[in-house]
């Protein structure tokens, strides 16, 4: 697997499903990622990334963003891959409400991240299913096995109309290679 060496930047601001979700989707990631050989992770929405500093200013930084929105449902719609991005292999994509978008934002000006809403068009939330560099006829084999898993037997809609609410946001150290990565604080919205 051609694998990048390191994500850039040290930290990532998670949102992380209600339990029955988490399940659901970790095991179905476990379950590719020793298909397909690739890394396990953590099935989460990526908030905000490439965060660098101390780490228990970004922790901070995490329980006020936490203590300051309100996450309302999430949708993930329909299955999804981009061929050339690694991170973004195979995943689900989140239906873009002015709420995320707004939590997008928040997030952006707690952390310090330039003009919050220059690049706020192009915050695109996605839970990943897949990381990896694979040819398309695999990935076209992945999105299989996930239809399977979730009953779709057509070949050409594949929204999963699923909804969650969120339970947590955390702060994850994504330095280095995947299987490293690890919570390094998170904080319940409930």
């Amino acid at each position: 697997m051609n694998e990048p060496t390191k994500c850039s930047g040290k930290y990532s601001v998670w949102i992380m499903p209600e339990k029955k979700i988490y399940d659901k989707f970790s095991n179905l990631i476990y379950q590719l990622s020793q298909k397909y050989d690739f890394p396990f992770f953590e099935p989460h929405i990526t908030l905000i990334g490439k965060l660098s500093g101390e780490k228990k200013d970004l922790i901070e930084k995490t329980s006020r963003l936490t203590s300051s929105v309100n996450l309302e449902t999430i949708k993930l719609n329909y299955i999804d891959r981009v061929f050339d991005d690694y991170f973004r292999s195979v995943f689900i994509r989140a239906q873009k409400t002015i709420n995320i978008l707004d939590v997008n934002i928040k997030a952006k000006e707690i952390f310090n991240q330039g003009d919050p809403k220059r690049y706020f068009p192009f915050y695109q939330p996605h839970l990943s299913l897949a990381y990896g560099n694979f040819s398309p006829k695999i990935k076209e084999r992945i999105v299989s096995d996930i239809l399977k898993e979730f009953n779709i037997t057509s070949k050409t809609d594949f929204n999963l109309d699923l909804k969650f609410e969120a339970d947590k946001i955390c702060l994850y150290s994504t330095e280095g290679k995947v299987e490293n990565w690890y919570n390094s604080g998170g904080f319940s919205l409930k």
